[in-house]
């Protein structure tokens, strides 16, 4: 029971540290906000071990530099989401996209 606690622990932190990381680094108005949350969601995807996940090599049908804009990320002229690389849980392929607000 002591080793469960003592992960569960030891996750709490590395996510609270991630978080408190990437949110001081989003708020910096002269880094670059996209690289900032692929490398966030890289580091995350990384913790993760399960072996049905699997975090893709490439970003399948979206365009991994983010530079294209998707209809669904194309409203009113501003980039509303960025869409990160996917991953597959179970066979079945999911994408990583973040929501930027307008």
């Amino acid at each position: 029971m002591d080793l469960i606690v003592s992960v569960l622990s030891d996750s709490k932190y590395y996510l609270e540290s991630l978080y408190n990381r990437a949110s001081q680094e989003l708020g910096d108005k002269r880094s670059d906000k996209g690289e900032k949350l692929a490398e966030l969601f890289d580091l995350l995807f990384e913790y993760i071990k399960d072996s049905k996940f699997e975090r893709l090599k490439e970003p399948s049908a979206y365009d991994y530099s983010c530079k294209k804009l998707y209809p669904e990320q194309n409203t009113s002229q501003k980039m509303q989401r960025v869409v990160l690389r996917g991953y597959k849980h179970n066979d079945k392929v999911y994408h990583t996209i973040v929501d930027m607000g307008s």
